[in-house]
């Protein structure tokens, strides 16, 4: 028996990446031979493999940095025909400018021309996990826009996509005055995702010259922490103040894409308004201007609340030892005016004039 073959790389000749074959041995050449036998086949001279890598922890609003590694893994010189990342789209172009358009044979040896890599810095979408997956697809030259006659390859990669947040509350008195003390209580609760590292944060409010670090290592985790200050002269009414509690990601601050460091601050504020009360009273005494030893003198003690308005109701005592008065009397902004109308003699020994 004779068997013989074609050398279809000595004829130059490309079988493409999809052809099928078919051998068959006969010992005649008559459609009945006594010995007759055939094999199907395909030359299976085309694959392609894609490695897709890239950093395994980021956060939301991050450019995020991908490493794509393409390899020839046949005897056939491969052709880019698309290559396709969802979900950052065609990346054709990126491919090119690399020198993926033309994958010699696979040669054995590592960092050859049957191998290219290149990098992109995309947005990343608020996703957590972040999925995505590259398809490449290479063809004999020759197959040009065919389809049909074309290898491809996929490759994913998971991005845990930690979304970093925190809350600040600021509460405080609701009333003063010039010359009080006022009190602030300021709550920061961390409102991250569950995967995000610790919180570095610092807190402050320049109005009463707070300023504090500390640390928040888990969601759910809080800082609590009050504040005072004196109210002076002149202050506005209200008197409004915002605190602002600025945080960083732990260890987050080394990561970078194209060298450039990534952004690795977020900030809460919350301000309080303190309603600024102005108390005021009128009190005046008067009497008979003229008398003498052991006479019966008048006299008029009026107290009027003169407050500004929205000032709570003034509590007032009112002595005078001469003559016996000791009143308590409450009296609200707009109050009519409170009047004691007493009378005392003249004491001997009284100076003159008798105050």
């Amino acid at each position: 028996i004779y068997e013989g073959g074609i050398d279809i790389s000595g004829l130059n000749l490309s079988v493409g990446c999809n052809a099928t074959f078919m051998a068959e041995t006969r010992n005649s050449a008559s459609v009945d031979a006594s010995v007759n036998d055939f094999v199907l086949g395909d030359f299976n001279a085309c694959s392609v493999d894609i490695v897709k890598t890239g950093y395994e922890l980021s956060k939301a609003g991050d450019d995020v940095e991908y490493m794509y590694e393409i390899k020839n893994t046949n005897v056939t010189a491969l052709y880019l025909k698309e290559i396709i990342d969802d979900p950052h789209g065609d990346l054709f172009a990126d491919a090119i400018a690399a020198g993926c358009g033309m994958l010699l044979p696979d040669d054995g040896a590592p960092g050859g021309d049957d191998e290219c890599s290149f990098t992109i810095t995309r947005p990343a979408p608020i996703e957590d996990p972040m999925i995505n997956v590259v398809e490449v697809v290479y063809g004999p030259e020759e197959a040009l826009g065919d389809v049909s006659d074309t290898v491809s390859a996929t490759s994913d990669w998971s991005v845990n996509m930690f979304q970093p947040s925190v809350t600040l509350e600021k509460s405080g008195d609701a009333l003063s005055k010039v010359g009080d003390t006022v009190n602030y209580t300021l709550l920061v609760e961390n409102t991250s995702s569950e995967d995000t590292p610790s919180l570095s944060c610092t807190l402050t409010d320049p109005m009463t010259g707070l300023n504090e670090s500390f640390s928040l290592t888990g969601t759910g985790d809080e800082y609590s922490t009050t504040d005072t200050y004196l109210v002076p002269s002149g202050a506005p009414d209200p008197l409004v103040n915002t605190a602002t509690v600025t945080c960083t990601v732990d260890g987050y601050e080394t990561k970078s894409v194209d060298d450039t460091e990534l952004p690795n601050e977020f900030t809460a504020s919350d301000g309080h308004s303190v309603d600024l009360f102005g108390p005021n009273i009128s009190f005046t005494k008067t009497g008979d201007p003229l008398s003498k030893i052991g006479d019966l003198t008048d006299y008029t003690i009026t107290l009027t609340n003169i407050s500004e308005a929205g000032t709570p109701d003034l509590t007032c005592t009112i002595t005078d030892a001469a003559l016996g008065v000791s009143d308590t009397v409450t009296l609200a902004q707009g109050d009519p005016a409170y009047v004691i109308n007493a009378s005392a003699a003249i004491p001997d020994g009284a100076s003159d004039p008798y105050v």
